[in-house]
């Protein structure tokens, strides 16, 4: 009898790891094939709603230029709301050696939203 339980109580043991195991599994894949920012911010999407409460967040220069993108191709933003949540660094895609960096907005084009910088730097901005 004894000895049934033993092996009752391994075999739960042994379904409660598989499925653990199985859980981790799903997760894992999630990780790796879920399409990231990076891939959303390059289509011109951004990550929050664009509202007061759930701003488009601004992450890297890339989704920088995405906005840039947005409003020189003809979209004001009007009353959509921005927050750049890291300091930038656009030394990389602008420079005496590298170019101008285009300003958001224009005078065909002007950037009617909210862009809120939350005291982040944007450093190595050239423009000439």
């Amino acid at each position: 009898m004894k000895e049934a339980k033993q092996r009752t109580g391994r075999k739960r043991t042994m379904r409660i790891g598989g499925l653990c195991m199985a859980a981790l599994a799903v997760v894992f894949a999630l990780i790796l094939f879920l399409p990231g920012r990076k891939a959303a911010a390059q289509d011109g999407s951004f990550a929050g709603k664009g509202t007061a409460e759930d701003p488009f967040l601004i992450e890297d220069v890339a989704d920088l230029q995405a906005l840039q993108a947005r409003v020189n191709g003809g979209d004001p933003c009007k009353d959509v709301y921005f927050l750049l949540v890291n300091n930038l660094d656009l030394s990389e895609v602008c420079g005496e050696n590298i170019g101008s960096w285009v300003p958001i907005g224009n005078k065909n084009h002007s950037f009617e939203g909210s862009f809120s910088g939350e005291l982040k730097e944007i450093s190595g901005l050239y423009i000439n």
